[in-house]
């Protein structure tokens, strides 16, 4: 559908959780149609139209505007029962898709028509005919009914758990309350935002935004300290029990499927080819930059005895606990780089900052952004924007993107880009950004701004959602194909090194009171901050990667294995012990959700857009032929081929880790 030359999908949201129950309604009757006619065909009715293509493009498959209708809600409506319902629809769906990897009777037809398919195939059409079946293997129809059975239920429990644990974490509205002189050293403009006028105290969330801002800003050590605190032990509802019971059912699923555990399964295909090849690559990594890390820490610790004003050393508590270490990175890019955040953030006005960034994507990706007005489409919040993504050569429309920016109750807590429709006949891809930007006022009169930090959030979160809006085809990026788990984070992380690029921040930025850009010097300090604690980071990326893996491979079978597990490896990987009680494990949403056994894909992907990033974009102007040779050549293809060659041919040459050790600061060659 059209308004003046600007299309806007044709989705329309549920206002109310009878409105989601009549659209999950629908898909359930049209995907048991669909089923059922494909086993009603005879052997010589069937084609690749109407069997491959049709269970291609299912029902229950983002293929279908009426899935996302029915359970994208659940992550940003104000509605707690629409939430609820779309909660309740997203686990219904899941089952659903489940049960039709295991009818039996449609695996049959599909085999009977790669049996006797006389039609020559393409090589996506053989693609997805592979698929298919390949899906159906992995869902169990090779086992024997009990154990199919058993199989189906443990499916369940899994859904079910995932849901539980999700809910826990949208519906939790912890708060903490401070005193202003408590949240010395926050920003102002900050306090004052949250500070009820009855009482006179500071009212913060447990969530991000707000935790983050209070963990890298506040002076106050038993601050930092209680909010870290409630954080990691005392939030979430019991989330730690959920996920151990979550992790066993996943192990049992595996090893009833035939493989030694969940992450064997998950890795399948992946770039690293199996847990222990997994593991190597974090041990290796670890090996290489401990020394570094090490030295970092050092650092680290003496800028926390001179923030204590202790001439003694002895005299000084220089040990390092898990809520110092945001907080003196955000001092030491103070310190060494001249930092100012708050300075930087009067740079950064919200909505001219979105309109920049969009230009310099338009340039990358050679596309137009063209907004739809507010008024000519279906929103969940007044605050959501609408962006049509057009081809800037051939003016025909790729896609749409929505920004959800700015934070509130019963939101997703996490940035993130959720895919509402993929590429299917007359469906264009459409993507969501969901951030949760807490914005600071600056300027008079008051302006919406963002921390640096928010803007390499959004351009990640863009570059996932260009790599779905770019991947040509029918059905490409759906389950039938997906890219590798260790790849998926790649076209996100090289465009976050945007981010920190001179030119760019000068380009995005616009002060709130001249109107200027700013300063060239200042942006120099941004870039260069960009390699403060690079080491710390990594470490604590590879404790992340390794708690997710070993819950995939060895699953703890009570809290207490989990709470021993994590702060183990904690301690083991990055130095700082664990707090008694503390679980990072209540919060963990790329484990239990998209990310399962495959955390470490950040750090993988990183050597793949470090590689990409300083062999051609970092030597080529914007609009040039690296970025129509990086749309054709790695986004076009979607799921569909070999990643490592998709990569290949666009470098010119076998991927290599040099780039990657750069982009960490591990050597400034």
């Amino acid at each position: 559908m059209c308004h003046d030359t600007i299309c806007v999908p044709t989705v329309a949201w549920p206002k109310s959780a009878q409105g989601v129950k009549a659209r999950l309604d629908c898909i359930i009757k049209d995907t048991m149609a669909a089923w059922d006619e494909i086993v009603a065909m005879q052997e010589g009715e069937m084609t690749y139209d109407n069997v491959v293509a049709r269970l291609s493009g299912i029902s229950t498959y983002k293929t279908n505007p009426l899935v996302c209708e029915a359970k994208f809600l659940q992550h940003c409506s104000s509605d707690a029962s629409i939430r609820a319902a779309s909660s309740k629809a997203g686990a219904v769906l899941k089952l659903l898709r489940r049960r039709g990897r295991m009818r039996e009777d449609v695996f049959k037809k599909v085999l009977c028509y790669k049996r006797t398919a006389a039609e020559p195939l393409t090589r996506t059409q053989q693609h997805f005919l592979d698929s298919i079946l390949n899906d159906f293997r992995r869902c169990g129809l090779q086992l024997c009914p009990q154990d199919r059975q058993r199989l189906e239920a443990v499916q369940r429990e899994e859904a079910h758990l995932c849901q539980l644990y999700n809910s826990n974490i949208s519906e939790d509205a912890a708060t903490m309350n401070f005193t202003p002189e408590e949240l010395t050293g926050v920003n102002p403009a900050f306090v004052e935002s949250h500070t009820n006028p009855a009482d006179g105290r500071v009212h913060i969330s447990t969530k991000n935004p707000d935790a983050a801002a209070l963990l890298t800003q506040c002076d106050v050590e038993a601050t930092r300290r209680a909010m870290a605190s409630a954080r990691e032990a005392a939030t979430c509802g019991n989330n730690v029990e959920v996920l151990v019971s979550l992790v066993n059912r996943r192990h049992e699923a595996a090893q009833l499927l035939g493989y030694k555990n969940y992450a064997t399964y998950t890795c399948n295909g992946s770039m690293a080819g199996g847990p222990e090849q997994v593991l190597a690559f974090l041990q290796e990594l670890e090996e290489k930059v401990k020394g570094a890390a090490q030295r970092e820490y050092a650092k680290l610790a003496e800028l926390k005895r001179k923030l204590q004003g202790a001439a003694d050393s002895d005299a000084a508590d220089t040990t390092l606990h898990a809520w110092d270490i945001p907080y003196l990175t955000s001092k030491l890019a103070e310190s060494e780089c001249g930092l100012n955040h708050d300075t930087i953030s009067s740079y950064l006005p919200l909505d001219h900052v979105i309109t920049a960034s969009l230009a310099v994507f338009e340039d990358i990706y050679h596309v137009r952004f063209l907004e739809v007005p507010s008024d000519r489409f279906d929103m969940w919040h007044d605050s959501v924007r609408l962006f049509a993504v057009m081809d800037r050569t051939t003016d025909a429309l790729m896609g749409h993107i929505y920004l959800d920016l700015l934070p509130r109750h019963g939101k997703h807590p996490h940035s993130g880009v959720f895919y509402l429709c993929k590429r299917y006949k007359h469906v264009t891809p459409i993507a969501v950004v969901l951030t949760n930007i807490s914005s600071d006022a600056s300027g008079d009169p008051p302006v919406k701004c963002m921390r640096h930090k928010d803007l390499v959030t959004i351009f990640h979160e863009l570059g996932h959602a260009m790599h779905g809006i770019c991947a040509e085809g029918d059905a490409n990026m759906t389950r039938l194909a997906k890219c590798p788990r260790d790849f998926m984070e790649t076209p996100s992380q090289m465009m976050e090194n945007l981010a920190w690029d001179q030119t760019v921040l000068q380009k995005v930025s616009k002060h709130v009171g001249t109107g200027e850009p700013l300063p060239q010097d200042m942006a120099a300090q941004i870039e260069a901050s960009r390699f403060i604690n690079a080491s710390v980071e990594t470490l604590n990326h590879i404790f992340l990667s390794y708690v997710d893996l070993k819950l995939h491979t060895d699953p703890p079978r009570t809290v207490e294995e989990a709470e021993a597990m994590v702060a183990e490896a904690r301690l083991r990987i990055t130095g700082i012990r664990n707090p008694p009680g503390w679980n990072l494990l209540r919060n963990f949403l790329h484990t239990v959700n998209h990310y399962p056994s495959a955390y470490y894909s950040y750090l993988w992907s990183e050597v793949v857009s470090a590689d990409m990033f300083y062999s051609r974009f970092a030597r080529a102007q914007e609009g040039s032929a690296a970025g129509r040779d990086y749309r054709t050549y790695v986004l076009a293809p979607g799921g569909i081929g070999c990643a490592n060659e998709r990569v290949a041919k666009f470098l010119g040459r076998p991927l290599n880790s040099t780039n990657f050790l750069r982009s960490r600061g591990m050597t400034r060659g």
